[in-house]
């Protein structure tokens, strides 16, 4: 075995592929096969490993051309280059970004840096790169059995957009669940519909951010079972108001998001189903979700629904 760039180079046989050159991280995934020099089943028998100015020499064997002196660039791992020998370089050395500090893809579906919004996953696709796809929250709280309203009303002129959501409670629900939203706990609300390629695509974002000062008053206010949120402005993304309100039995607890204009950014309607709502901390530590998979209207101008 001879070392470069963090990895280790050798020669070994594989049915497949013969005896050929090979690399090395220490890992199961991250030993593979480097070439297939003499193709097919058989040998090229690469010896003789020498590293010289970041390449590797050594001896094999191929068809047309007998035994003779190869050369591999194993590349400058985290120059932002994928040069012969790595999987991937994202211009660093640095490990849980999906390309590791050697340069090798991290395995798919290893988590990997938030991109700030919580409606999206945060996933390696075990090529080296972090994908932000659409991604269903588990656990969130369900909804009452039919304790779910959804209405998304869409305008040519985008100012008359509206959203309305209103959900009860299937089970208790405690004030502190809701965090502190007066300082530090943002809301995001999330509509997901069933992907044509994947799981879920995601339909609306929209979120409220924790603080803040709306027409000249605080944006959230506290009161004895809950929270509340209004801005008449409608910013960053169409929500008007949320209220939140504790709750010490199945049904009594309550949820209402209400947004309006452009900047809700709704999807285009009709919408197909089931379709998917949550309502979440933008800290991860609670959601509150409903399932709708018939809609008592769902066509260019209205998608109005009732819950599972």
């Amino acid at each position: 075995m001879t070392a470069l760039n963090g990895r280790l180079y050798f020669s070994a046989v594989e049915p497949t592929h013969g005896r050929e050159l090979w690399r090395t991280d220490g890992t199961a995934a991250g030993t593979v096969l480097v070439a297939d020099i003499n193709p097919g089943p058989g040998d090229s028998t690469p010896t003789a490993f020498t590293v010289l100015g970041g390449h590797l020499f050594f001896r094999a064997f191929e068809p047309m051309t007998g035994r003779e002196l190869w050369a591999l660039n194993a590349g400058t791992c985290g120059n932002g280059i994928t040069e012969p020998g790595e999987d991937c370089d994202d211009g660093n050395r640095a490990d849980g970004d999906c390309c590791s500090a050697n340069c090798t893809a991290e395995p798919n579906g290893a988590p990997c840096p938030d991109d700030g919004n919580v409606c999206t996953g945060d996933r390696c696709d075990g090529a080296g790169t972090c994908v932000h796809a659409p991604e269903i929250t588990d656990g969130c709280q369900p909804a009452l059995p039919r304790g779910a309203s959804l209405l998304l009303a869409q305008r040519s002129r985008h100012r008359k957009d509206r959203l309305r959501w209103e959900w009860r409670s299937a089970a208790a629900i405690r004030k502190d669940t809701f965090g502190t939203p007066l300082t530090s706990t943002g809301y995001t609300f999330c509509v997901y519909e069933p992907g044509e390629t994947s799981e879920a695509e995601l339909g609306l974002v929209a979120n409220a951010p924790p603080g803040g000062v709306c027409a000249g008053k605080p944006c959230w206010r506290e009161h004895w079972a809950g929270f509340g949120y209004r801005d008449t402005r409608a910013t960053p993304d169409g929500l008007t108001s949320i209220r939140l309100r504790a709750g010490q039995a199945p049904g009594k607890g309550r949820v209402s998001c209400r947004g309006s204009g452009s900047k809700l950014r709704l999807p285009r309607l009709p919408l197909r189903t089931p379709l998917t709502v949550q309502l979440k901390r933008d800290d991860g530590a609670a959601c509150w979700q409903a399932r709708y998979s018939a809609a008592k209207r769902n066509d260019i101008h209205v998608f109005k629904a009732r819950s599972e």
